[in-house]
């Protein structure tokens, strides 16, 4: 597979410069395939990796905090709302190096996009896979 490897190499060099990359393909095409090898290096590289698909906002909020090891309830034990998730997820990612990488990015909603484009101006690098993305 040395398209793959390619492909890999190039995308994880783009997100350690601090990149944000939408990469947008059919169906088929093997963006999940080339997420997965990119979740993968980062990984063994030492870097943290928050890697979801879509689901409702709150879900997806909760994915990250977990995979970023951020608790998801405060001092009382009380779920965080959305919008706590999404403070703690921001402030997460101004004071650690680690990449958000979401597959069928085209399938969020319209107000989880508008926050991941507020996350993208604090710097976040983040790999964004989608058909057809709107």
């Amino acid at each position: 597979m040395p398209h793959l490897q390619t492909s890999r190499a190039r995308t994880t060099a783009s997100l350690l410069a601090n990149g944000a990359i939408l990469i947008a393909g059919e169906d088929g095409s093997g963006k999940s395939v080339l997420a997965i090898a990119v979740v993968e290096k980062l990984q063994a590289d030492g870097f943290t990796v928050a890697f979801i698909e879509p689901a409702t906002p709150k879900q997806m909020l909760l994915e990250i905090a977990h995979q970023f090891d951020i608790p998801t309830e405060d001092l009382e034990g009380k779920s965080l709302t959305a919008d706590k998730l999404k403070r703690a997820i921001a402030t997460y990612c101004e004071s650690n190096t680690a990449f958000l990488i979401l597959d069928d990015a085209h399938a969020c909603d319209t107000k989880f996009r508008m926050w991941l484009k507020q996350l993208r101006r604090s710097d976040a690098p983040m790999l964004l896979l989608a058909t057809d993305p709107p």
